[in-house]
This record gives C-alpha cells, structure tokens and sequence, in this order.
C-alpha cells in the first residue's frame, strides 16, 4: 500500500462527514474531498461529457502520483501538502475549458 493511500484511509476513517460526488459545470474538471456512489471518501477527480477522460487522468495524476527527481522518488502533491499540515478534505481544485470562438 502506497503512503498516500494510507493517508487517505486514515482521514477517511475519522471522518464521519456526509460526502458528495462533486458536481462540475459543462466544460470543468473538478478535483475535491469526495464520495462516489459505492465508495468511501476519497480525493474525487470529475468532469462532464465535454471534458475528455484522459485530461480528467492528468489532473488526478498530477495530485497523486510521486515524482522522480534524479532518480530518487520523491512525495506526491497530495502526500507533501499533508506532511507540511495541510488538511486534504479542504482541498479543491478546478479548471474550465476555454470557450473557442464559433
């Protein structure tokens, strides 16, 4: 099990906060503290039919996934902002698709 997982699990299991699916405007990723249907909480990445999966993939990748630097792995986003104090259920990032002129 990855450090951050184990993170995410410790906040999950203390949290006994009711969690919602995050809900994106047309055109926005949203990456939150949330709940998917069947699932428990969680850092939640969404997007409506006019976001591509893959951009919804990069964002989530951006936030979890450790870096390399200098061949040495270094923490994740997530992991790091945790470690300097930071609460991830209060985390919210989101970003629009610019609108192309018709």
């Amino acid at each position: 099990m990855s450090k951050l997982h184990n993170i995410i699990r410790d906040i999950a299991s203390a949290d006994s906060k009711r969690w919602r699916e995050p809900k994106p405007r047309r055109g926005e990723i949203k990456l939150q503290w949330g709940k998917i249907p069947h699932m428990g909480p969680d850092l939640v990445v969404a997007g409506d039919a006019a976001t591509d999966r893959s951009d919804r993939s990069l964002v989530m990748y951006a936030f979890i996934s450790p870096q390399m630097e200098d061949g040495f792995e270094e923490p994740s986003l997530a992991e790091e902002l945790h470690s300097r104090g930071y609460d991830l259920r209060t985390l919210r990032f989101s970003i629009r698709k610019t609108e192309t002129a018709a």
